[in-house]
């Protein structure tokens, strides 16, 4: 097969493995999908952690941003900044696995678009999704009965999805708002129980 036909077949797979099981499998989660996924969390390191959030020292001071502290003076913001990096390497984790499930998240994608780099990030995460659910291993069930009620679909136009966007872009761009979440997640986790770490080991 030649490569350009190899890359219009992905291409074409991707669009219909995400036509086909997006809406179940790339849904956003509900309130007991996210109180499911805050418990174990918490479970594990002591705070209920943020969706959506990650970090990297590289990164910019955003809500979504949470960086450990880079000079750890006093004992919390030390306990902060090992937690958080205990967390952090959650998400790196879950790439990693992704990455040895599919090989083609491996391989360098800079002669692709970002459409298409989307699309095969999408088709991945539907597929381990799917092999997680017939594992018994998924968090949340598929509730196709609740989405075709009409009163449960979304009812926002495109006037108002501009605006939230917007609104939602600078609340997470405030650095004070990064700041004080820091603060308040550090005093949190130096409240925890001293041994908490070792009674999760």
């Amino acid at each position: 097969m030649a490569e350009k036909t190899g890359y219009v077949t992905l291409n074409n797979f991707c669009k219909c493995i995400i036509h086909l099981f997006g809406r179940e499998y790339l849904r956003k989660p509900d309130a007991t999908d996210i109180a499911r996924l805050y418990s174990a969390h918490e479970e594990k390191h002591g705070f209920k952690g943020m969706l959506g959030s990650i970090d990297y020292g590289i990164y910019p001071d955003w809500t979504t941003l949470i960086k450990g502290y880079s000079t750890s003076i006093d004992e919390p913001r030390k306990k902060f900044t090992k937690f958080q990096a205990s967390a952090r390497n959650d998400v790196e984790r879950t790439f990693g696995v992704l990455q040895g499930r599919f090989a083609i998240l491996k391989t360098p994608a800079r002669v692709m678009s970002v459409n298409k780099m989307r699309r095969i990030m999408y088709s991945c995460i539907v597929m381990h999704n799917m092999i997680q659910e017939d594992n018994g291993f998924a968090l949340s069930t598929w509730e196709q009965e609740w989405l075709d009620k009409p009163e449960n679909r979304p009812r926002r136009n495109i006037r108002r999805r501009v605006k939230d966007r917007r609104s939602r872009d600078k609340e997470i761009r405030d650095r004070d708002v990064h700041d004080q979440l820091r603060e308040d997640l550090t005093a949190h986790i130096w409240n925890l129980l001293p041994n908490f770490r070792s009674m999760q080991n």
